[in-house]
């Protein structure tokens, strides 16, 4: 999730229906045994006929590709704050709503732009 988080920040999640996650949100989920903290690029709604349930489509805003869907039964909350150090970040406030939804619409073109700088950086710090 760099540049949002960084390794040692703390995170403050609060519980909240998964009905109500919608893109942008910043998620916590668990996978494999490790607690995950990503993006929300986009809902897919299920069909209760069919017995399709609603999964949450997530990133972390550095990762070139997006993750397996999240089921209702792997999510664990909302992220609401970003500690680090004396800093903090509201991610409820008007302004980190807007721009959450706007990373989650760029989002898919973030390959175009972390590719360049990882190969740059591979081939200058061998």
């Amino acid at each position: 999730m760099t540049p949002w988080m960084r390794s040692g920040d703390f995170v403050f999640i609060r519980r909240s229906e998964f009905a109500q996650v919608s893109a942008g949100d910043v998620i916590v989920f668990h996978r494999n045994g490790l607690l995950v903290v990503h993006r929300t690029i986009r809902r897919v709604e299920g069909s209760p006929s069919e017995k399709i349930a609603s999964v949450l489509i997530t990133k972390g805003d550095a990762s070139d590709e997006m993750d397996a869907p999240v089921s209702e039964q792997e999510y664990l909350g909302r992220v609401t704050r970003i500690h680090r150090g004396r800093r903090h970040v509201d991610l409820e406030s008007l302004t980190q709503k807007i721009l959450g939804r706007l990373l989650a619409r760029v989002s898919r073109l973030s390959r175009v732009v972390y590719f360049p700088l990882r190969f740059s950086k591979h081939l200058l710090f061998r």
